[in-house]
């Protein structure tokens, strides 16, 4: 993702793909919040059970699809 920052590239994903979960990390302490808006947000270090729950949140959310969906669009 050159020239492009990591919130940057999952609005532009939620843009193309409002239905795909995204989860965003960040070791910034002083990160802003408002850069983050909208996303699941982790920050580090986190936990494996913090990580896992983060995914079982977006993935059970009513706008995700069914994940083996999107592995068979890209196969």
């Amino acid at each position: 993702m050159p020239g492009m920052s990591g919130v940057e590239l999952a609005t532009e994903l939620r843009r193309r793909r409002p239905d795909l979960p995204v989860i965003l990390t960040t070791g910034y302490s002083e990160a802003d919040g408002k850069a983050f808006e909208g996303f699941k947000l982790l920050t580090k270090p986190y936990r494996i059970e913090t990580l896992e729950a983060a995914l079982n949140a977006v993935c059970a959310s009513p706008r995700s699809p069914d994940l083996r969906d999107i592995g068979a669009r890209s196969a």
